[in-house]
């Protein structure tokens, strides 16, 4: 077995926080890096105790700062403050028409529980390169009504994250992640 890691409690950065689950993999932001973007991921998990098991596991190296359940509650894992490591090699544009790499260091990560079209469990690399949407798992309302609640309250608190930076993973890693996903619905964005 491997070494338990105690991880400091934390107070959460929105009432909209149902319960707080610190997760170790995360570090202090470094000078010159702010928050620009919100990246939206979907978990491609079945069960939401194995993918908040691998968001804690500092084996894993995963995180999120926010974390959204089947049934729409909010959960927050890293604190805004610091780095959460949920993009993996990605890249955007910037407020300043800059390319950025590594969107962690500039972003915000919400989870959303989803096993996608990987009905049988997490994806490979090559599985998501060959996805199929038929038999992908819906979004719930629940999780679109906290999605947008949480998001527009992100925003309000995050002068330099804008709408038009509301990305998701599949579009800031193209070439190796499809999450949240072709069934996803981003309408509620807009409205």
């Amino acid at each position: 077995m491997g070494d338990v890691v105690l991880v400091p409690m934390f107070a959460a950065d929105t009432p909209l926080v149902s319960r707080v689950l610190p997760s170790p993999n995360t570090r202090e932001r470094k000078a010159g890096e702010r928050l620009e973007f919100l990246i939206i991921h979907g978990t491609w998990m079945a069960g939401d105790d194995g993918a908040l098991q691998r968001l804690c596991d500092p084996v894993a190296e995963v995180s999120c700062h926010y974390y959204i359940t089947r049934e729409g509650q909010i959960l927050q894992l890293v604190p805004e403050r610091l780095v959460a490591f949920h993009a993996g090699v990605s890249k955007a544009v910037n407020s300043e028409g800059v390319e950025i790499h590594g969107l962690n260091n500039w972003s915000l990560g919400i989870e959303v529980a989803n096993c996608g079209p990987f009905l049988d469990g997490p994806p490979s690399l090559e599985q998501e390169t060959l996805v199929g949407w038929t038999r992908a798992e819906p979004y719930t309302e629940a999780q679109y009504v906290a999605l947008k609640a949480l998001v527009a309250d992100i925003l309000a608190r995050n002068p330099h994250i804008c709408v038009e930076r509301v990305l998701g993973h599949n579009e800031v890693a193209p070439d190796r992640k499809s999450d949240p996903g072709m069934h996803f619905d981003w309408s509620w964005l807009r409205s």
